[in-house]
């Protein structure tokens, strides 16, 4: 035998086999339908299919053009303020923190808002999307304004912030410098006002004196 097959044939590690874990099943549509409507029950206190039909009824008035802007404006404000309400008196960290992703959203969504008599013309469906996009924003299950706030609204802050710190400190010593003017005339109307005042009622005083003082020479004169 030659020396080669002599010397033992080193051991093959062994891969340690892999816990087989199941996937897990899809939900179908009705599963995640329930769970949707039982996670909006238990947030809002309402069953959720009310609040579905009652935000369809909304979408179609909008569509009907009847009451849209105002529909609209209640969608976006009236619902998310309610919520935000009940997580301050419940002292709900992650519930107040998750509205105030909702208003920060809101706020930078105003702001494209300011436009929309001109985006009507190129968009002309554009309250229909735009309560829509709302409803999105701030259903419980969608956690569309997590998502819309770390897609778009952080990503514009993070790049115009050092901007918009500056302007603003721009802003506010402006304010602050129009508020001392402002207070420094007052001062100076109200002086000159005082002193007005102050010289007229001697100038009246004296002048009383005056005539006083002819009054009684006349007197005198005809006694």
């Amino acid at each position: 035998m030659s020396e080669e097959e002599s010397q033992p044939k080193p051991k093959s590690k062994q891969k340690p086999k892999q816990k087989h874990i199941p996937k897990e099943k899809k939900k179908s549509l009705i599963e995640r339908w329930n769970e949707e409507m039982n996670l909006i029950e238990q947030k809002t206190g309402i069953k959720g299919i009310y609040v579905v039909i009652g935000l369809i009824v909304c979408i179609f008035l909008v569509y009907k053009n009847i009451f849209d802007t105002v529909i609209t404006n209640l969608v976006g404000t009236f619902y998310p303020a309610f919520m935000t309400i009940k997580s301050i008196e419940k002292k709900d960290d992650s519930e107040e923190k998750y509205w105030l992703t909702y208003w920060a959203v809101f706020g930078f969504f105003i702001l494209i808002d300011m436009f929309s008599p001109i985006i009507v013309k190129f968009i002309p469906f554009y309250l229909i999307f735009k309560i829509i996009f709302l409803i999105w924003l701030f259903l419980p299950g969608t956690n569309g304004c997590k998502f819309f706030y770390n897609k778009v609204v952080k990503k514009i802050l993070i790049r115009y912030e050092n901007e918009w710190d500056k302007y603003f400190h721009k802003v506010g010593i402006n304010m602050r410098n129009n508020s001392n003017r402002a207070n420094i005339n007052n001062n100076i109307e109200r002086t000159s006002t005082i002193n007005k005042t102050m010289l007229d009622r001697s100038t009246t005083s004296n002048n009383d004196f005056v005539e006083e003082k002819e009054e009684d020479e006349n007197n005198e004169s005809n006694d």
